[in-house]
């Protein structure tokens, strides 16, 4: 779970990928937060951060500058 477009997603689906593994299904922050994601009964997550993205931002925290603290 993170943002597809996030380097640390980037970096850990090419590590992935680098040890010979299945490639891993990424489930957006945007979709998690729309309701729209589902997780498989035993199905492992890995939850990455929600930064780096401003709609996500905005989504969990209800503020538009994500320098803000508060929300």
């Amino acid at each position: 779970m993170g943002n597809p477009e996030n380097r640390r997603v980037a970096f850990f689906r090419e590590a992935v990928r680098a040890a010979g593994l299945e490639p891993v299904r990424v489930v957006s922050w945007l979709q998690v937060l729309g309701g729209e994601a589902a997780f498989g009964a035993g199905e492992t997550v890995r939850i990455d951060s929600p930064g780096e993205d401003a709609e996500v931002e905005r989504l969990l925290r209800g503020v538009d500058d994500p320098t803000r603290v508060e929300g």
